[in-house]
């Protein structure tokens, strides 16, 4: 009897002005089960964010035992209530295929609801499906149209791959002037991929004045998140020693971190400089390891000069 008069007094005192903010309150204060009985009242109201929060918390066990089923049920009723998030999450799940049964179909439809309502993650993910063709025919008009309206939003990836597609006329007229654009929103917030691109625009001058000091500004920038593509140009820079003093020991360094992530490049000028000693010992066992990673990427010219260096070894 007592638990009846306790259940009742709390759905009272909910009823008068409870909100979304007083659950998250008791969620930070430790009070789990205040913040449960929050959610679920403003659910039974059709509050979709509520419905949604309790969604996510079934799918990550948070507070609550995870359950995927009600996870999926309480995100279904958000997204028909017009919740964009919970459009978008299904979308996710729809598409990944991990605790649903993967349906590309169903994860466009809620992508394109939760894009419509403009929610920019889901504008964002059908701007890069269009772009690559994934789940969808290939549309480039498309992808522009949703990667914009994402770009517009401050999404820096939307803003990166705009700045490719200017940079390399896909879909639309080349424009190096535009993909600098592009490319400098999302460098500004320090976009690792934008960093790199730009960084390579300042050195051959496409679009800009061919600026070295800019060039080396944006690669250290862009070598700190880790991007191969970056470490291989340093090395490169490092090496040939045209914009800045030459540093082999510098070079190697930047190869060697970006041959450790698989780049084939700098696993090749490695095996290279190891034969010829170039910067280091010469040490022919050394370069044909690197020759051998270039090999089994499917490298013709790796598996040569592995070849080759087999060959040498055996007349000696």
């Amino acid at each position: 009897m007592k638990k009846t008069i306790i259940s009742v007094v709390l759905v009272f005192n909910l009823s008068f002005g409870v909100d979304l903010e007083d659950g998250y309150k008791a969620l930070k204060n430790g009070d789990y089960n205040k913040a449960l009985s929050i959610f679920e009242y403003l659910s039974s109201m059709n509050h979709s964010k509520a419905i949604f929060i309790l969604g996510y918390m079934y799918l990550k066990g948070y507070v609550v035992n995870q359950d995927n089923t009600k996870a999926l049920e309480y995100f279904k009723k958000s997204a028909s209530l017009g919740n964009a998030l919970a459009q978008y999450n299904l979308g996710v799940l729809f598409y990944e295929g991990e605790i649903i049964q993967q349906d590309y179909k169903e994860a466009l439809e809620y992508f394109k609801s939760s894009a419509s309502l403009g929610f920019g993650k889901a504008q964002n993910y059908l701007g890069f499906l269009y772009y690559k063709g994934k789940i969808v025919i290939q549309d480039y008009d498309k992808a522009i149209y949703y990667l914009e309206q994402a770009a517009n939003q401050g999404f820096t990836e939307a803003q990166h791959n705009l700045g490719v597609m200017y940079s390399n006329g896909e879909g639309v007229k080349q424009d190096y002037k535009k993909a600098i654009e592009y490319f400098e929103k999302a460098a500004n917030h320090d976009f690792p991929e934008s960093l790199h691109n730009l960084g390579v625009m300042y050195y051959n001058g496409e679009g800009v004045k061919q600026d070295y000091k800019k060039v080396l500004y944006l690669h250290e920038k862009a070598v700190v998140k880790g991007i191969a593509e970056t470490q291989y140009n340093l090395g490169i820079i490092y090496r040939d020693g045209k914009i800045i003093k030459r540093d082999y020991n510098k070079a190697i360094e930047y190869f060697e971190k970006a041959a450790i992530q698989g780049d084939s490049d700098a696993q090749y000028k490695l095996g290279i400089m190891y034969e010829n000693g170039e910067g280091v010992k010469q040490d022919y066992i050394i370069a044909k390891e690197f020759y051998k990673k270039v090999c089994d990427s499917g490298i013709q010219i790796g598996c040569d000069k592995y070849n080759l260096l087999n060959n040498i070894k055996e007349s000696l």
